[in-house]
């Protein structure tokens, strides 16, 4: 009889599930498609409800530690300090500006380095690399995953956390389609020399902003067509060897219409690099617009043109994102599967859209909550995973639908295309 877990997928959720069931002794194997460990040196935001947790899996006593071990900033003494317009709840049009919460003395919302927490995670896993999966046999009474590479492995359990293109879910549940949200999202990244960017009037001395909004509607008297634009600035990565700053930054908007040269909702993965020109004509009107304001003579605006320079842009790396979303089996399907020894979490079956989302902190708990019944008494109904946790996964769902949709000033119950989903969550319709 095999014994061991396989946990699918060495994301955030499947690390520190791993991490989780290693401290326990209970015996695991985590398999990633990748050939080695992939470096996604880009910014995530870390609730200060995940500290306790993350202390405790990683064996770091101190929170402002973990957070001085991650924070996008830390190698110049930042502490990844967030300012957003946009709260953890569900959104309303005009909210006030608030920040991390770091000067009323406490941990706040901050930016994390991703491939730093990873990193920090994996430390002595057990994960298989190279290892994709291409089909999975549950009639066997325990379940047996196949890679592409022609190799088997049978398994007690198999917790698919292979995120929002998940293979497990195509093969087990492939009605279960990511939907994209009517949002357009340019992500770029760009080095600069690390004088440049301490130069940058960008927060306080003290406080130093890691990550900041800037809605352009929010300007005097801004045009319809700025309306719903978005922008973001935030560090990506700093280190004390080297002399310069990662900066990555956003610029999202609703989309146009079927006809707006920005808005692929159909493209493959490896056409996101390919971002059309009228990016560059947009970018110049916004720059054109905000210098004529009298918000471009405050020091964040001048930050703001700089970064968005159009010039700059076109040579930065640029890729277009697509906000996608997974509504979750129902319950039932889903405890059918963990009594089959098939269980989900993370983006793999409730993934968020990257803005208004909160995947990597729902990966977490996810982990945690999964790993808490594993070594529990009950590890025998694993259905139960599901009791509690699925009702928070649709809250959780619809509270990142609407943050996004209010971001970008899109009516409820739109649509990404002519004849696509609404933006409200369907019923339940799929049958194992």
């Amino acid at each position: 009889m095999a014994q061991s877990i396989a946990i699918v997928g060495a994301g955030i959720g499947g690390l520190t599930l791993g991490r989780i069931l290693a401290r326990c002794g209970i015996p695991y194997v985590i398999y990633d498609r990748s050939p080695s460990p992939r470096l996604n040196n880009y910014g995530i935001t870390l609730l200060p409800e995940q500290l306790p947790s993350l202390c405790q899996i990683t064996g770091i006593s101190n929170e402002a530690d973990l957070v001085s071990r991650l924070a996008v900033d830390s190698a110049i003494g930042g502490r990844g300090f967030v300012q957003t317009q946009w709260s953890d709840d569900i959104p309303k049009q005009k909210q006030t500006l608030r920040s991390s919460g770091a000067e009323r003395g406490r941990l706040g919302p901050f930016r994390a380095n991703r491939a730093r927490l990873e990193s920090l995670l994996a430390a002595g896993l057990d994960i298989k690399y190279g290892h994709a999966v291409s089909s999975i046999d549950i009639t066997t009474g325990e379940p047996t995953l196949r890679f592409t590479s022609e190799e088997s492995a049978k398994h007690r359990l198999v917790v698919a956390a292979d995120g929002v293109h998940s293979i497990v879910r195509n093969c087990l549940l492939p009605g279960i389609k990511p939907r994209v949200h009517p949002i357009v999202a340019i992500y770029g990244k760009r080095r600069i020399p690390k004088q440049q960017f301490l130069n940058w009037t960008f927060g306080s001395s003290h406080q130093r902003l890691a990550y900041t909004d800037f809605k352009l509607g929010a300007l005097a008297d801004s045009p319809e067509h700025l309306q719903d634009v978005v922008t973001r600035i935030s560090v990506a990565d700093t280190t004390d060897e080297g002399d310069s700053v990662t900066v990555e930054y956003v610029y999202s908007r609703a989309s146009r219409g079927s006809a707006d040269p920005l808005y692929k909702p159909d493209r493959s993965t490896g056409e996101a690099k390919r971002i059309d020109e009228s990016l560059f004509d947009e970018l110049s009107q916004s720059r054109e617009y905000v210098l004529s304001r009298q918000e471009s003579f405050s020091s964040m605006w001048k930050t703001w043109n700089e970064v968005f320079d159009t010039a700059k842009v076109r040579d930065d790396r640029k890729l277009s994102w697509l906000m996608r979303s997974v509504v979750q089996p129902g319950k039932e399907v889903l405890s059918t599967l963990a009594d089959k020894g098939i269980l989900f979490i993370g983006d793999a079956v409730h993934a968020e859209p990257i803005l208004g989302g909160q995947g990597a902190n729902n990966a977490i708990d996810d982990a945690i909550h999964l790993a808490d019944r594993l070594r529990g008494q009950d590890n025998q109904d694993l259905s139960g995973f599901y009791e509690h946790i699925h009702e928070g996964w649709t809250a959780s769902g619809y509270r990142s639908d609407e943050k996004i949709m209010a971001m970008h000033n899109i009516r409820k119950g739109a649509t990404s295309t002519p004849g696509a989903r609404s933006t409200a969550r369907p019923k339940e319709e799929q049958k194992l």
